[in-house]
């Protein structure tokens, strides 16, 4: 009688994962001294306020609770001794909603449990935190799971609960709240236990992180078919369970359904001693495919703020929206001709002409910054994926190596002044192209097309007062600690 994630059978695991979709009522009094899961099961379901589904879905547990009682009794003298729900169902206003739902869990010895809730389909906020915590590794909920659990894993003075072990639960969006939680408290005596899990952000995470997400204290189970967990890098998956009902074997079910049934908790089965009955080894070869394509996609959507950032960015999206304007305009007079003129195929001839023009020009002026952007994409994929497959032996390094900051700074400095004399040129020539006549301002233009602003020349200068302030913040820091 344990919530240690050891001391329990898969099937009261999952258990424990569907607890977490229990909405408690404010009238459902879990405080109670002595008070376990069954009991507060019993109050949740006497509060015929409750929308049926929940309802329902509380009678199931209470009849799968006794029946585990009779099997096992790990979950007996488990009690929730806090819980909080920041979803449409909790006590929050539409703009305070951020999809969070807990359960903080005790037993006997003391032990601390946590449950986290997955997304709901019905809840945009969740959607939007997935997103959020998928792409860039943090979120609201992540925010909140975190301050949950030291809420109840800390005590008054600011310190771990001292000779208790602490034990996570996570299914879906859970897991990827259960998994930050863990990596960011690895001091403790702490575990995790997660199912078809959204996968944590993998790029942010150091070494010893990494490290504890394959080792023994974090568990990661996969359903057959399920398609959350491939929604970012895993190389950690323990056990693979395959589901009680074949693919083929449901053909009468709708798409929708054989899509996202292998993602359900109740769609596996367990023997008599609450172990699943059907798994397999994970497939790491297809994993690894899984993974380039996710990484590959994560890394493209984290560089597309680059090309929207800086005011020459911003201006040159205005010049695109403008142009957009225009041909919209245009095809609307052309197609009004069309409809009049009885011999339309001259004016959309010249419409086309003057579009695809227009779009060249734009494309002209642009395209440093798209292919800036694209080789700033590329490296930070090969950069990823040759810290993973190894890139060969790295070179002896010197036991001393001494750095000039200022050096960096001057020619930093006279790149700068390489560029204004290549911006002076540039509106020389548009000078030039504005006194010219109406032949030779072709030329001109084509000149001006290759010289103006140079954005490789300006990463090269940001590169070097970057390296040059981070190397100075670095020596403060290794003097500091020094002299302290």
């Amino acid at each position: 009688m344990s919530v240690q994630r050891n001391d329990l059978t898969d099937e009261e695991k999952y258990f424990l994962l569907e607890l977490s979709y229990v909405d408690l009522n404010s009238v459902v009094d879990y405080r109670k001294e002595n008070m376990n899961i069954l009991q507060v099961l019993n109050d949740a379901w006497d509060v015929r306020s409750m929308e049926t589904e929940q309802r329902d879905k509380i009678k199931d547990l209470i009849d799968k609770y006794n029946e585990l009682s009779q099997k096992h009794g790990g979950l007996e003298d488990i009690r929730v001794i806090g819980y909080e729900n920041h979803n449409r169902t909790g006590d929050t206003t539409h703009d305070t909603q951020s999809g969070f739902v807990g359960y903080a869990l005790e037993d006997a010895s003391g032990n601390r449990g946590f449950l986290f809730r997955g997304s709901e389909t019905d809840s945009l906020v969740d959607w939007t935190d997935n997103v959020d915590s998928g792409i860039k590794g943090t979120s609201t909920q992540i925010r909140q799971a975190n301050d949950f659990f030291e809420k109840y894993a800390i005590d008054g003075s600011g310190h771990p609960l001292e000779n208790i072990s602490y034990s996570l639960y996570g299914h879906s969006k859970g897991n990827n709240l259960a998994s930050d939680v863990f990596v960011n408290h690895l001091e403790l005596d702490i575990d995790a236990y997660s199912v078809n899990g959204q996968p944590i952000y993998w790029f942010d995470l150091t070494e010893k992180q990494k490290s504890a997400l394959r080792g023994d204290r974090y568990q990661f189970i996969v359903h057959e078919g399920d398609f959350v967990s491939g929604l970012g890098y895993v190389d950690y998956i323990d056990t693979v369970v395959n589901l009680e009902e074949r693919f083929d074997e449901r053909i009468g079910s709708s798409r929708w359904n054989v899509f996202f049934d292998p993602h359900r908790l109740t769609k596996v089965g367990f023997n008599d001693s609450g172990d699943f009955v059907s798994t397999q080894k994970p497939d790491i070869l297809r994993r690894q495919f899984v993974n380039a394509g996710v990484t590959t996609l994560i890394m493209a959507i984290r560089n597309v703020p680059k090309l929207f950032s800086g005011e020459a960015d911003l201006s040159m999206w205005k010049e695109l929206g403008k142009t957009g304007y225009y041909l919209v305009i245009d095809s609307l007079k052309v197609l009004w001709k069309a409809i009049w003129n009885s011999e339309p195929v001259e004016e959309i001839k010249a419409f086309l002409r003057n579009a695809l023009s227009d779009m060249k020009t734009w494309f002209n002026d642009h395209w440093n910054r798209f292919s800036e952007w694209f080789d700033s994409f590329a490296n930070s994929v090969k950069s990823f994926f040759s810290g993973i497959f190894g890139g060969g032996s790295a070179p002896s390094l010197p036991t001393v190596m001494v750095v000039d900051t200022g050096v960096l700074r001057r020619i930093a400095g006279r790149l700068q002044t390489v560029q204004a004399r290549i911006d002076s040129v540039d509106r020389r020539l548009d000078r030039l192209a504005a006194l010219a006549d109406l032949e030779d301002k072709l030329s001109y233009y084509w000149v001006g097309l290759k010289v103006g602003y140079d954005y490789e020349l300006k990463r090269c200068v940001d590169y070097l007062n970057q390296s040059a302030d981070r190397l100075d913040d670095c020596e403060r820091m290794i003097l500091q600690r020094a002299y302290s």
